[in-house]
C-alpha cells in the first residue's frame, strides 16, 4: 500500500520473498503494468534459508484510486500474487491561513507592513508555486519549490497607496495541482496633510556652502498621520530632516532642508516629495539658484621692496566682492611665516569692500568674514 502519492512521482516499496525450501529456487516477477513496470529486478535466485528483494517502484499519470495484483512466479511453475494499492492525487499546497488582515503598529513610521505565511507541501513529491503580486500587496520570493513533505514561508508586504484598494485576492498558481488564494486586507485610517506655504523660495546660495531652510507641514485630517520624505536627487547636496516623523491631528511639524550645492546650477525642476500613509502624495516646488560667489583683490600686487632685518612694513589689502552673494572666505598663509595678515580693529567685511593690512614677519592668522 504506497498510501497517497502525487501524480507523475517516483515512489518504491520492498517486496520480501523468504527461502523456507533447502534448495535454492528462481522467483521471477510476472507481467508488470505501465505503473508498475520500472519494479527490479525482473528475477534472481534466493539460496535456502535466504531473504530476497524486489523493488517495487510505482509511479502513476492519472489521478484517483489504483488496486491492481501483481504475479511473481517460483521456478517457473507456481504463481502467486500480491495487491498493489495506491491513491494518486495531485500536486497540492496548504496554507497556514486563508484570510490575512494586517496593520500598522501605533509606534511604527514605516511606510510598508509584513507578514509571514507559512506554506506546507504534504505530498511525497516537491511543488513548484508562483506567487501573483497585485498592487499594494506584494509577495517574496515570488517562485520557488518546496520538497516533498516540507514547508517553505513567504512574506506579504502591504505598502498603502491612495492609487490602490487596501484589500486584494493574491493567487498562488501550483503547476499540476489546484490554485490556492489567499485574501489580504490592509486596515488603516485616512491621512490628511498639507504645505503651510506653496512652495520654498531660498533665493540664491553659495556653491559648497551649508544653508538652512524651514518647512511646516500641518496634519488637517482626524487621525495621526505618518509621513516620510522621498530622496532627493544625487548632485543636489538637498538633506531633510526628519525624513519620517508622525503628526498628531491638527498639529505642525518643521522640516529643516539643509542645502549644499556641489556646483552652479538653477534648482528648477526640483521639489520636495512627501509620502503620507494612508493619504495622497504631496510635492512642494524648490526654488533655489547655486552661484559661486565672486572675491577680488583690489591691488594688482605687494611690492615690499626692501625690508631691514627686524623691521616690519605693512601695506593696505582690499578685498572687493563683485558676486550677488555674501561670501566667507578664509586666508592661510602658513606656508609663509614672514607675511601675516590682519583686519583693522574697527573694520567691519559686511559691505562689498573690506580693509586690511599685510604685514612682513609675524605669525599667520585666520580672516573669517566678507
Amino acid at each position: 500500500d504506497f498510501g497517497e502519492v502525487v501524480v507523475n512521482s517516483v515512489t518504491a516499496k520492498n517486496f520480501a520473498v523468504s527461502n523456507d525450501l533447502p534448495r535454492c529456487v528462481l522467483v521471477a516477477m510476472g507481467k508488470l503494468d505501465n505503473e508498475v513496470e520500472a519494479s527490479v529486478p525482473a528475477s534472481q535466485v534466493i539460496p535456502s534459508g535466504a531473504t530476497a528483494g524486489f523493488d517495487i517502484t510505482f509511479q502513476s499519470a492519472h489521478e484517483g484510486k489504483f488496486k491492481k495484483s501483481v504475479q511473481w512466479i517460483v521456478n517457473s511453475k507456481h504463481t502467486f500474487k500480491f495487491t498493489i494499492l495506491a491513491q494518486v492525487v495531485p500536486v497540492s499546497i496548504l496554507l497556514n491561513t486563508q484570510e490575512l488582515k494586517m496593520s500598522f503598529s501605533d509606534q511604527s513610521l514605516d511606510s510598508s507592513v509584513s507578514e509571514i505565511v507559512t506554506m506546507e507541501n504534504p505530498g511525497n513529491a516537491p511543488a513548484e508555486f508562483l506567487w501573483t503580486s497585485r498592487r499594494a500587496f506584494t509577495v517574496k520570493p515570488e517562485r520557488g519549490e518546496i520538497p516533498a513533505w516540507s514547508t517553505a514561508e513567504v512574506e506579504v508586504t502591504w505598502t498603502p497607496s491612495p492609487a490602490y484598494k487596501n484589500a486584494e485576492v493574491l493567487n498562488l498558481h501550483v503547476p499540476g495541482g489546484e490554485d490556492v488564494e489567499l485574501s489580504v486586507e490592509g486596515q488603516i485610517q485616512e491621512a490628511r496633510c498639507k504645505f503651510a506655504q506653496q512652495e520654498l523660495d531660498c533665493g540664491m546660495v553659495a556653491v559648497g556652502i551649508e544653508s538652512e531652510h524651514t518647512v511646516k507641514l500641518k496634519n488637517v485630517g482626524k487621525s495621526p498621520a505618518v509621513v516620510s520624505v522621498d530622496n532627493f536627487p544625487e548632485g543636489t547636496g538637498i538633506v531633510c530632516k526628519p525624513d519620517k516623523a508622525r503628526i498628531a491631528p491638527g498639529q505642525f511639524l518643521e522640516f529643516k532642508l539643509t542645502i549644499k550645492p556641489p556646483m552652479p546650477r538653477k534648482y528648477e525642476d526640483i521639489s520636495m516629495g512627501l509620502s503620507v500613509r494612508g493619504g495622497k502624495m504631496l510635492r512642494m516646488p524648490i526654488i533655489c539658484e547655486a552661484v559661486v560667489p565672486k572675491v577680488v583683490f583690489e591691488e594688482e600686487k605687494f611690492d615690499f621692496e626692501k625690508v631691514v632685518i627686524g623691521n616690519r612694513i605693512r601695506m593696505p589689502v582690499t578685498l572687493k566682492n563683485e558676486g550677488t552673494i555674501p561670501a566667507s572666505l578664509q586666508l592661510d598663509m602658513s606656508k609663509f611665516p614672514d607675511f601675516t595678515f590682519h583686519e583693522p580693529k574697527k573694520a567691519r567685511f559686511g559691505s562689498a569692500v573690506g580693509s586690511g593690512f599685510a604685514d612682513s614677519g609675524s605669525p599667520a592668522v585666520d580672516m573669517n568674514s566678507l
